[in-house]
């Protein structure tokens, strides 16, 4: 899995091959993915969340907009809520 752990990024190599790619990306319903892309998104995680937000007083305003990033933890204002996103359910 490509992803990011305090700004190191890891690229998995299997996306470098096209029809591996093609096939995260039609089983993930993306319109495009690219290596590239990839790597600029997970640099954005990094420098917006890691550098901008986290160690700020916008955090909770962050998360009362968008949601809770912990996946553990249940932010709701109703009674139900999925474990993972604290996302209130549909």
């Amino acid at each position: 899995m490509t992803g990011h752990a305090d700004g190191v990024i890891t690229v998995n190599l299997a996306e470098a091959d096209d029809a591996e790619r093609e096939r995260r990306r039609q089983g993930l319903g993306e319109p495009y993915r690219t290596l590239l892309g990839h790597m600029r998104h997970e640099s954005g995680h990094y420098y917006y969340w890691d550098l901008l937000i986290r160690p700020t007083d916008a955090v909770e305003s962050f998360r009362a907009l968008f949601g809770d990033e912990r996946p553990t933890r249940l932010v709701s204002t109703t009674n139900k809520a999925r474990p993972q996103t604290g996302k209130p359910v549909s």
